[in-house]
């Protein structure tokens, strides 16, 4: 469904009594993965535990994504609503990145929303 197949033609020299050359259509199939890298991570501290939510719009960024085709594109395809308002908690944003030919990767930012009084426990 996605699978583009590119095409061209290349000059091939064959070796026989008559040494002339011919072109031939060759199929290339693009198997390459495209690249993503993630905004990095946000921590907030907002005042107080109880309802408090933020708004994270220009904190939040956007993934940087290329592709040997040079023709990619990136969704959010996974996390917190809709990605932009959070409450306190650990929350991740997955994202994906799709070239032409369907090759796809993916990279997960975390918000991470913490009240005032925030104590963090460790475990040993």
């Amino acid at each position: 469904m996605f699978q583009e197949i590119f095409r061209a033609k290349h000059v091939v020299k064959l070796y026989n009594t008559a040494y002339r050359p011919c072109t031939c259509t060759c199929e290339y199939t693009d198997v390459e993965q495209p690249e993503i890298t993630c905004p990095e991570n946000v921590d907030v501290t907002v005042p107080g535990w109880d309802d408090v939510t933020v708004t994270l719009r220009d904190a939040i960024g956007q993934p940087t994504v290329t592709d040997n085709s040079g023709n990619v594109t990136w969704w959010q395809v996974g996390g917190a609503g809709d990605g932009w308002t959070f409450a306190i908690g650990h929350w991740p944003l997955m994202y994906e990145a799709r070239d032409p030919a369907g090759n796809t990767a993916n990279c997960t930012q975390y918000i991470h929303v913490k009240g005032a009084n925030y104590v963090q426990l460790f475990v040993f």
